[in-house]
């Protein structure tokens, strides 16, 4: 049982990963973590499961403070869910799925925490998302290959409007040339309703294409191209080198 501010654990990235820079395969989080899709974390109290059974099965339920509380009130008197679960089939692959459930109250300051701005609930709205991911992580060759895809639906419900989807999913693939180098890829595709009752309605896409020098499991070097494309804004093209230390 775990009680506080946790990461939710809605998908593999955000419960694995957290806000470690040096841990991620990339250098940034997907975009869905950017456009505030998913929740990043709860407060609240969850329940926890690790390797039941033959296929390691895991799981997390948690009950907690929805979107449109903060770190010291919370503005909106309903309460989230999260389920999860996830099973291990063979050494390095990881399948799971999960349900968030909120209703965000009308006049609800929604904060993202990847921007710093805020969203302004002007309905009031439930929301449904369902995760599905697939993390796979070659353990029989000295972890050669690496994979990762997960796709995320949201379903915004409004009193007036009714109901919109939106679909967000990225694929990540590597490849260890050697112990220290893996050149990568990401591709990130988010597409939004036109009549979307709660998210800003900016379909995007991107592709990063890189490489990770890993000189310790403290010390990764990342040298990244980044190329977006996106409804609302000019597109993008950037070249990034990141230096990433945990300590």
């Amino acid at each position: 049982m775990l009680l506080g501010k946790h990461h939710t654990p809605i998908n593999y990235w955000n419960d694995t990963y957290h806000h470690g820079r040096v841990f991620f395969p990339t250098v940034d989080r997907p975009l869905l973590f950017a456009q505030n899709f998913i929740p990043l974390h709860t407060t609240g109290i969850s329940l926890q499961g690790q390797n039941l059974g033959r296929l390691r099965f895991g799981y997390d339920a948690m009950l907690g403070n929805g979107l449109g509380s903060g770190d010291v009130e919370d503005n909106n008197r309903f309460k989230s869910l999260t389920l999860a679960v996830h099973i291990k089939p063979t050494n390095g692959m990881r399948l799971g799925a999960s349900l968030y459930h909120d209703v965000i109250s009308k006049g609800s300051t929604i904060h993202n925490h990847s921007t710093g701005g805020t969203t302004l609930a002007l309905s009031r709205i439930s929301q449904n998302i369902m995760t599905a991911s697939v993390a796979y992580n070659d353990s029989i060759f000295s972890k050669k290959f690496e994979l990762l895809v997960e796709s995320s639906m949201a379903v915004n419900k409004s009193d007036s409007l009714g109901e919109q989807k939106a679909l967000a999913t990225y694929a990540y693939a590597g490849l260890r040339i050697t112990d220290k180098i893996i050149p990568y890829v990401r591709v990130d595709d988010i597409r939004y309703n036109h009549r979307e009752v709660y998210f800003m309605d900016n379909n995007t896409r991107s592709f990063v294409g890189g490489v990770r020098y890993e000189l310790s499991y403290l010390a990764v070097f990342k040298l990244e191209y980044q190329h977006v494309e996106s409804h609302m804004y000019t597109n993008s093209d950037n070249l990034i080198f990141q230096v990433a230390v945990g300590f």
